[in-house]
């Protein structure tokens, strides 16, 4: 999950805590809320975020495994 901001396996309100207070700030990559990597927190990581909002590890494994099936 690119979302899992924390690490912990599911896409939840930690990370959306953890971008907001990020937000329009500029970052190392990757860190604080900067899913895509670009340096900076904004909309774009938000959007990645609420795309994947609720997810688990274990779901994208799920679906991931159906799809290889297919």
């Amino acid at each position: 999950l690119q979302a899992d901001i924390t690490g912990n396996g599911v896409v939840d309100f930690e990370d959306f805590l953890i971008l907001s207070n990020s937000f329009g700030m500029d970052v190392e990559p990757g860190t604080l809320g900067d899913i895509n990597g670009d340096g900076s927190v904004a909309f774009d990581d938000f959007l990645i975020l609420s795309n994947e909002f609720g997810q688990s590890a274990g779901q994208v494994a799920a679906i991931d495994a159906a799809f290889a099936e297919v």
